[in-house]
C-alpha cells in the first residue's frame, strides 16, 4: 500500500503506460535539393522572415526532421538571401512546388513573342 501511495505522489505508475506514438510522415511528393527552385503556395512569415505567395526561391539548404509541433517528420527548406522564419527552423516544403525547368525547344510563335517585347521595352527605355 506504501509504495503504491508514494508512487502515486511521484506521478509514477507501477505499471508502464504505452509508448508515446511515432510521428507521422509528412513527406512532400517532391525531392528537394539545394538549387532547386521553389515557389510559394502561400503568404506567410513576418517582418524579413516572410515569403509571399507566387514568388520563386532558390534552396541552399535541405532540412529533414521534425515539424515544429514535433507530431509530424518533415522536409524543410532554407532559400538564397531569405532569412529562416525561427532560430533552428526551416521553411516547411508542403507550402512550395518544385519548379521543373523545361528543356523543349520553344516553337517560332514562342520566338516571335519574346522578340517583339524585347524590342519593346527597349524602344520605352530609349525615347
Amino acid at each position: 500500500m506504501i509504495p503504491k501511495f508514494i508512487s502515486r505522489i511521484f506521478g509514477r505508475d507501477t505499471k508502464p503506460g504505452p509508448p508515446p506514438p511515432e510521428p507521422k510522415d509528412n513527406f512532400p511528393s517532391e525531392k528537394w535539393g539545394v538549387g532547386d527552385l521553389a515557389v510559394a503556395l502561400v503568404t506567410m512569415g513576418h517582418g524579413e522572415a516572410k515569403v509571399e505567395k507566387g514568388n520563386v526561391y532558390r534552396v541552399s539548404d535541405v532540412w529533414v526532421g521534425l515539424t515544429i509541433d514535433i507530431t509530424k517528420r518533415g522536409v524543410g527548406l532554407q532559400f538564397e538571401g531569405q532569412p529562416q522564419p525561427y532560430k533552428y527552423a526551416a521553411w516547411n516544403a508542403l507550402f512550395f512546388r518544385k519548379v521543373k525547368l523545361s528543356h523543349n525547344k520553344a516553337d517560332t510563335s514562342q520566338c516571335r513573342e519574346l522578340d517583339d517585347l524585347v524590342k519593346r521595352r527597349v524602344k520605352e527605355k530609349t525615347s
